[in-house]
């Protein structure tokens, strides 16, 4: 990503964007959490794949692409909105522009620690 300064243009290599995304949205993680990407846990393992945030430099900007696991009952949409805007205000905040797309993919659904504490039950 780059940016016009000043004094110049700053240029941001996409592993230092995906960084900055992933703590921003480790800071505001509730009911998710970040989670190996494209072919989970295995892919990882396998092929060295699987990174839960990666950016990749379009000619339209920066697209960022976030996996995470859900927690059970919590709304997916709600936690895409609270990434999203995280994400853009890191960017922002960072190198003073947002990127074009993020991105979010639910790669997992998790037991939370109240399913958990009732035994495993889903029923509510």
């Amino acid at each position: 990503m780059e940016t016009e300064t000043g004094w110049g243009k700053l240029a941001v290599h996409p592993e230092v964007l995906a960084e900055l995304a992933a703590d921003a949205v480790a800071r505001v993680a509730t009911g998710f959490r970040l989670a190996p990407g494209e072919g989970g846990v295995r892919g990882l393992l396998q092929r060295g794949e699987g990174q839960a945030v990666t950016v990749e430099e379009t000619a339209a900007g920066a697209r960022v692409h976030l996996h995470v696991a859900v927690e059970y009952g919590q709304r997916m949409v709600e936690i895409g909105r609270v990434v999203g805007r995280t994400v853009e205000e890191a960017f922002q905040r960072a190198v003073g522009q947002g990127p074009c797309e993020v991105v979010v993919h639910v790669t997992d659904v998790y037991l939370g620690p109240a399913v958990m504490a009732s035994g495993g039950s889903r029923s509510e």
